[in-house]
């Protein structure tokens, strides 16, 4: 893994996320490091979200989850 300012071009990032609905909206960055996740997304080519069925929500935001949960 290089750090993003040695790397000369990004052709692919790929990324998980905290919550996806039917409508594949998604909410993503619970963990604080948005600003980094969207520096490596704008950086470069195709950006891939990998999903598995424990982040299937009805709505996005239901249920709530805060910092006491973890």
């Amino acid at each position: 893994m290089l750090a993003l300012a040695d790397a000369v071009e990004v052709h692919l990032s790929i990324d998980g996320t905290d919550e996806v609905d039917p409508d594949l909206n998604l909410v993503k960055c619970r963990s604080g490091s948005l600003l980094s996740e969207k520096m490596i997304e704008g950086a470069g080519g195709r950006f891939v979200i990998i999903v598995d069925e424990s982040k299937l929500v009805p709505r996005l935001g239901y249920p709530a989850v805060s910092a006491m949960d973890h």
